[in-house]
């Protein structure tokens, strides 16, 4: 038994000749030169300003005429004062004709109109006045729900409320006359 255990001591102590050490030598470092490279000489390029021309204005001493005659498209809407006075409201075979007479200035720039829900059509008369006669329009009724006349500092408007929608409109003035085509 004493010469198992030195050839398997002797195995060991030759296995581990074989082996390379624990510790690492390091190696030495060699010297090293960082060499920077070469900076190129900077490439500009000069762009010069023309030189602007200088332009001398003639001051002149004209001055608008005006004449006393406005042309009625120009005619500003502070100046405009218009009452309306009779409306009708007519089906027709493609929609809806309302006719409004009004007296006093043209208040073709002075309309406006809109559609809000529910079938209402709103007229409105910037610096318009209603008389009494056509707040008393009988509407005819298989055509009209209700017509609301309403009067603001500035404007007046018209609210109809129509049995059928609609969702066009077209206005146009003549001498005395505004009128509203209602279609789809």
């Amino acid at each position: 038994m004493k010469h198992i255990i030195i050839i398997i001591l002797s195995g060991i102590i030759a296995g581990c000749s074989f082996l390379s050490p624990v510790a690492k030598e390091e190696p030495i470092p060699k010297k090293e030169i960082i060499v920077q490279p070469e900076k190129k000489a900077e490439e500009r390029i000069v762009v010069e300003k023309p030189e602007i021309e200088k332009v001398e204005a003639e001051i002149t001493e004209e001055k608008l005429i005006t004449t006393d005659e406005e042309d009625d498209n120009l005619r500003s809407p502070d100046n405009t004062v218009y009452s309306i006075s009779n409306m009708s409201i007519t089906e027709k075979a493609n929609g809806i004709l309302i006719q409004l007479s009004y007296s006093g200035n043209d208040p073709r720039n002075n309309v406006t109109a809109f559609f809000s829900g529910d079938n209402f059509f709103n007229i409105t008369f910037y610096k318009g006045k209603f008389t009494t006669a056509v707040k008393k329009y009988l509407y005819n009724k298989a055509v009209v729900r209700t017509v609301k006349f309403i009067e603001f500092k500035d404007s007046v408007q018209i609210t109809i409320r129509l049995k059928n929608e609609f969702n066009s409109y077209y206005i146009s003035t003549d001498k005395n006359n505004i009128m509203i085509s209602l279609y789809n």
